[in-house]
């Protein structure tokens, strides 16, 4: 992935931190608001590297701003520069749900029904 440097708009609201996911197009970092001390996560793309991915980026993108779901990480803010795209969004502990799943030989009935539910 193309290196990517932080924009201003970012920077001014934002304390960027160790990276704390990656993945084929994107890079999460983990960041702190500066005015509350809430932390965020920070995922960056490449606009160069999502190709023709960028249209579906576009539109996913799209439908989170309009998403409010208990179960899904809010989109607080999106930060595009002429190279990158800059996603805010809600900081969950616990990391990725499928490195869970992956992590437990067996899920039990419950959790794996839960699980179906929200999917």
């Amino acid at each position: 992935m193309p290196s990517l440097s932080f924009p201003e708009e970012l920077t001014k609201h934002y304390e960027v931190h160790e990276t704390i996911g990656s993945g084929g197009f994107a890079k999460v970092k983990l960041g702190v608001h500066l005015l509350t001390g809430e932390k965020v996560a920070i995922k960056m793309m490449n606009k160069i590297a999502l190709g023709h991915d960028l249209p579906r980026v576009k539109r996913e993108i799209g439908a989170m701003k309009d998403l409010c779901h208990q179960h899904v990480c809010q989109l607080y803010q999106v930060i595009e520069t002429a190279e990158n795209i800059f996603m805010i969004l809600e900081h969950a502990q616990g990391g990725e749900l499928f490195d869970y799943i992956v992590a437990k030989d067996r899920l039990k009935v419950l959790v794996r029904r839960f699980m179906g539910k929200l999917f």
